[in-house]
């Protein structure tokens, strides 16, 4: 009897600590997961200071990091109809946002008459699109993130998706200048640079053969370091430019991003534009 009854004391501190073991453990998740969202700022969803903090007085945690920063450049110089619109935020909604890691910095640009990455229309870290089951509710989590990230994100795309023609699309510095800051470009765009200096409308035979590009004097313009970055084209297939839109311009631009040092994609074709 007297080894049953001390079997069963023993049970109950076993168990006894086991519970204080688990309740101490949740709490403690839970203060560690409420530190680290302090570390965020609400608006922006970035990262707000690189000062690592203790929870509890001994367990040290430090900020995250942005691990990438990405471009999102919707070519405004031609109007791109109603169907093709649907198509591009239907890619960004599934493909683009699948392939973000948390806290990846996104900004959208519009490529316009004028180079410039001083005002994007969007700038936002890329938020948690899944809960912690044991301390977020799933809810309430992927209602942050589709309200305060993925509408704003693709409501501005949509939005730049619409603008009226230009007379220039100067791609090519657009491109080259955001890599200067950026990791990845993702890139909406017909592919036609054309500026007064140099334009793939003038491409012999409307074939784009880039030793003809380096000849030129805009070629030493364009050459930039882009070593490891990546270049992804959401492209735009016009009926009118189809003669110029052949493999030869895609092979055009994968040759500019290759000997630059970076990479080049087509990672969405879209249907064709009448």
């Amino acid at each position: 009897m007297k080894s049953a009854e001390t079997l069963k004391t023993v049970s109950g501190i076993i168990l006894g600590i086991a519970g204080i073991t688990i309740c101490v453990g949740f709490f403690f998740v839970s203060d560690l997961e409420k530190q680290r969202r302090q570390f965020v700022d609400r608006n922006s969803l970035c990262p707000t200071t690189t000062q690592p903090v203790n929870v509890w007085g001994w367990y040290k945690i430090h900020p995250p990091e942005i691990p990438r920063h990405i471009a999102v450049v919707v070519d405004a110089t031609d109007n791109i109809p109603s169907r093709q619109r649907e198509e591009i935020v239907n890619w960004f909604r599934a493909d683009f946002v699948s392939s973000l890691m948390r806290f990846e910095k996104v900004r959208i640009y519009q490529l316009d008459e004028i180079v410039s990455e001083e005002a994007p229309e969007f700038e936002k870290c890329a938020p948690p699109a899944e809960a912690n089951p044991w301390i977020e509710n799933p809810r309430v989590v992927r209602k942050e993130f589709e309200e305060k990230f993925l509408h704003k994100l693709v409501g501005v795309v949509e939005s730049l998706a619409s603008r009226s023609e230009r007379r220039y699309s100067p791609l090519m510095e657009m491109v080259g200048h955001m890599f200067k800051s950026h990791d990845r470009v993702i890139l909406v765009s017909d592919l036609m640079h054309n500026v007064s200096e140099y334009s793939l409308y003038d491409s012999h035979q409307k074939r784009h053969m880039y030793d003809d590009f380096l000849r030129t004097p805009y070629a030493g313009v364009m050459t930039r370091n882009m070593q490891e970055k990546k270049l992804e084209v959401v492209y735009l297939i016009r009926q009118k430019l189809k003669p110029w839109q052949n493999e030869t311009l895609r092979d055009f631009w994968r040759t500019h991003m290759e000997r630059n040092g970076g990479q080049m994609k087509i990672a969405r074709t879209l249907s064709t534009i009448d």
